[in-house]
């Protein structure tokens, strides 16, 4: 169900809810921001660090959402950003499945997204 539907119908259900309820959705939808603008870092640093345009750095930035772990996200961010303090910060927190996947996620996913 997309997700801004799914909020529009708990908004009944929400104003009944405890205090803590409301808290914990306020978060969920504070989070989405946080995630929409970490997004938007992605392609900024994705287009500056490569040769692929906006629409293809857009979808490798959902793909690394959707696939990545929240670390490996943050860890694919950073090496793009060519944040060095922070991608080694972040490789330390990363298991071995983890640091591999998002070490081969720009060699696979730029040309799934390019359809090829």
């Amino acid at each position: 169900m997309n997700r801004l539907l799914f909020l529009v119908l708990l908004l009944p259900t929400a104003a009944c809810a405890q205090k803590s309820d409301s808290t914990s959705a306020a978060a969920s939808v504070s989070g989405d921001a946080a995630a929409v603008a970490d997004d938007s870092a992605f392609v900024t640093a994705c287009m500056e660090t490569s040769n692929l345009g906006e629409a293809i750095c857009a979808c490798t930035a959902r793909k690394a959402r959707e696939d990545l772990s929240e670390t490996g996200y943050a860890f694919l961010l950073a090496t793009l950003q060519q944040d060095e303090e922070r991608a080694e910060e972040l490789r330390g927190e990363l298991r071995i499945q983890e640091a591999m996947q998002a070490g081969m996620f720009m060699v696979n996913a730029p040309k799934e997204c390019a359809g090829g």
